[in-house]
């Protein structure tokens, strides 16, 4: 008869469930630290952002989308590359997948639809974007956000923000150059 070896002994088994059991232990008396503020345990808040990213998802050329007069214009990475029969598809793609993620909030909202050329897409920005956090915390830097409309991202800044340091993190990052536009913007001033 040919009898396998157990894959763990039972001493190794023991010894897990007893370092397991302490560790849970521990955690259960740990008191949490009053200084520390709680963390959102409420629902997701989905953003526009998010919901763009999602589509991108789908439809990896998708850079994001904007109203103009009454049509809806959806960007599109390399839509110059695109024939005429490819651009019909894209369209017919890029509606579906905008219908899956917004459901019926674009319905009424604009009468035509146009695909205009883009540089980036959605995907590749947001993946840029993910690092600000750093840019947000320099002083000066008043605001960051994609915008759909430029296809880029945007900085706003008040005229002392280190804009030498910017570019620098930008290109550690290995963000093109002309994926951010940054701009100066007016110095709200909070006393009444």
């Amino acid at each position: 008869m040919n009898r396998r070896a157990p894959l763990l002994s039972a001493a190794t088994l023991a010894a897990v469930f007893v370092t397991l059991l302490s560790l849970s232990t521990r955690a259960a008396d740990e008191k949490p630290d009053p200084t520390t503020k709680p963390a959102y345990t409420g629902p997701r808040i989905v953003t526009l952002d998010d919901q763009f990213v999602e589509v991108g998802e789908l439809v990896p050329d998708f850079g994001g989308m904007y109203l103009k007069g009454d049509a809806l214009q959806i960007v599109v990475k390399n839509l110059g590359r695109l024939s005429r029969k490819e651009r019909k598809a894209k369209q017919i793609e890029l509606e579906a997948a905008l219908q899956t993620v917004f459901e019926d909030s674009l319905e009424g909202k604009a009468e035509k639809v146009r695909l205009v050329e883009g540089r980036y897409s959605v995907l590749e920005l947001q993946s840029w974007y993910r690092n600000f956090g750093e840019i947000l915390a320099l002083p000066g830097v008043d605001s960051a956000d994609l915008d759909e409309v430029a296809n880029r991202l945007k900085i706003v800044v008040t005229g002392e923000a280190p804009e030498s340091e910017i570019k620098g993190l930008l290109r550690e990052w290995h963000v093109p150059s002309d994926a951010v536009v940054i701009e100066v913007g007016a110095v709200v001033d909070p006393s009444p």
